[in-house]
């Protein structure tokens, strides 16, 4: 989880209330927990909460902030192995944590941009950052996947990219509603298989 460092007499509160936020709103979402739910869990004071937060949305938006750095993770994956391997590595890594949790939480920002796009403009401009920041990650991948011959040359790349975190997006939905691992699996074994030129000769060699 990305965070702030410092003194835990300076940042320890609030630091506390961050994390157990994002474990109760990811387990139950932002309107299924009360700003109680979460200072228990923090193990604070419920007065504590408005020392370092505006509001219930306000916090949300932070919230967000610190989820795991979904491009963040994508660019630290092995690097030795090829750009479509790599990317898929990514998807399917991501998806263990879902079956560890029963097939009920799927992704936070999926999630609250479900819940909350529609009434707070905050948070949605977050989440326009978030997943735009997620896109780039994905399409330098792709990028570097066609330098290599993995992937089509008349393909966008962006255009691609946006393509790819939408379906997986339907995927988590549809996981959840199935309490399945089918979904993903039909994504891993279309979307990646559309991507390799129909005479895919494999990575290239220099």
């Amino acid at each position: 989880m990305q965070g702030t460092r410092g003194s835990v007499a300076k940042l320890g509160t609030r630091e506390k209330i961050l994390e157990a936020g994002l474990k109760v709103i990811h387990a139950h979402g932002f309107n299924g927990c009360s700003i109680e739910d979460i200072t228990e869990v923090a193990g604070v004071p419920k007065g504590s909460f408005y020392n370092h937060f505006d509001s219930k949305e306000a916090f949300a938006a932070e919230v967000l902030g610190i989820y795991e750095g979904v491009g963040d993770w994508v660019s630290s994956l092995d690097t030795n192995k090829a750009p479509l391997a790599r990317l898929r590595d990514y998807f399917k890594g991501a998806s263990f944590a879902f079956k560890a949790a029963g097939f009920k939480r799927g992704c936070l920002m999926g999630n609250l941009a479900s819940e909350l796009s529609d009434s707070s403009e905050l948070v949605r401009k977050v989440l326009v950052r978030r997943f735009a920041r997620w896109h780039r990650a994905i399409a330098d991948v792709l990028r570097e996947a066609q330098s290599k011959g993995e992937v089509s040359e008349n393909i966008d790349a962006d255009q691609t990219a946006r393509f790819l975190v939408n379906s997986w997006e339907g995927a988590l939905i549809q996981m959840k509603v199935s309490r399945s691992n089918q979904p993903i699996d039909d994504f891993l074994k279309m979307a990646f298989a559309s991507l390799k030129p129909l005479d895919h000769p494999g990575p290239k060699t220099r």
